[in-house]
């Protein structure tokens, strides 16, 4: 029992949950707390490594956790505060543009949902279990991304121990630097989206908004508006961004 204790402290304290495979609340409407990106193959491991470094190294946030599924590999954002669900895909998708524009969409898939099943839990009825791993032996998953034994609830709290939530000024300063036209440019170019109503410019905004910043950040990251007007809202907002850590 105080090991399983050990266990659900550090899930409360990084998903807010009471235990393995438990689903939280979501702490306002629209809103989430928790993002994830699904690797769907699991020989797709290098896009996932040069992803948790850009993460660090240049978006300048904790590492993100790192667990098999059974079908390949996932990554974990925890956020200290919820952020709405459109910021939270806007987040995931600038990501996948900027480190692993590459891949077809069904190998990658972003995820901004209080209710998917944590690990560790059993996959269906075989002797293989999810379970969250340390990222820097990744590669040893790739021929098979799951557990053949009950994860220990131990190694599993003490691996946890070492991550940490994105707090909401770290998380709003990456979205920032993942808009920002220099950004962009770094990471390649991400073809707009194909809709009338982004060709016409037409807002799409849910509010209130509680100050200029995020009614800023908020126009920035709507598909709807048009290009221009995005990029202006960018603008707006880089003063109030982080500046961009660079390379060596």
């Amino acid at each position: 029992k105080e090991i399983m204790d050990k266990l659900n402290f550090q899930l409360n304290r990084l998903f807010g949950l009471p235990g393995p495979g438990k689903h939280a609340a979501t702490d306002v409407q629209d809103s989430c707390r928790r993002l994830c990106l699904a690797i769907r193959r699991p020989a797709d491991w290098e896009h996932a490594a040069t992803l948790l470094r850009g993460v660090q190294e240049d978006m300048e946030l904790p590492a993100p956790l790192v667990s098999v599924d059974g079908r390949g590999f996932r990554l974990w954002f925890t956020l200290a505060e919820p952020v709405s669900r459109e910021n939270g895909i806007a987040f995931l998708t600038q990501l996948i543009a900027r480190y692993a524009s590459e891949l077809p969409v069904d190998r990658i898939q972003a995820e901004a949902a209080d209710t998917i099943e944590l690990p560790p839990a059993r996959l269906g009825d075989d002797e293989r279990w999810s379970a969250f791993i340390d990222p820097s032996m990744g590669s040893m998953f790739i021929d098979e991304p799951w557990l053949g034994m009950v994860p220990t609830p131990d190694k599993q709290a003490d691996l946890l121990a070492g991550f940490e939530r994105i707090e909401r000024v770290a998380f709003e300063g990456a979205l920032c630097r993942l808009a920002s036209p220099q950004t962009q440019a770094a990471g390649g170019d991400t073809p707009p989206p194909e809709s009338a109503a982004v060709a016409h410019g037409k807002l799409h905004l849910s509010g209130p908004h509680a100050d200029p910043q995020s009614f800023l950040l908020a126009v920035m990251n709507d598909p709807n508006a048009s290009p221009a007007l995005r990029v202006e809202a960018a603008k707006a907002l880089l003063p109030y961004c982080p500046p961009t850590k660079r390379p060596g």
